[in-house]
């Protein structure tokens, strides 16, 4: 995951399915989650908090929800 300030200008580099945390405000902070389901679609998803710490432990909490969901996705839509 990669964590950057509001007034930071590099490129969000990090890895594929591990969500993003960023500075939104002096007191906010935002996780950002967009991944792609089984049948090409992307949907983002966003958590808020007072602290980074507790951002990430609801955007990890959050990864966790979605992996569950696309996996029964898949499940219900396997063709024979």
């Amino acid at each position: 995951m990669r964590v950057h300030g509001k007034d930071d200008d590099r490129i969000n580099l990090h890895r594929p399915g591990t969500g993003s945390v960023t500075q939104s405000g002096e007191n906010l902070w935002e996780g950002r989650y967009s991944p792609r389901w089984p049948d090409g679609t992307k949907h983002v998803w966003d958590v808020y908090a007072e602290t980074e710490a507790e951002c990430e432990a609801k955007l990890a909490a959050l990864i966790a929800e979605m992996n569950a969901e696309r996996a029964a996705w898949r499940e219900a839509h396997k063709t024979a």
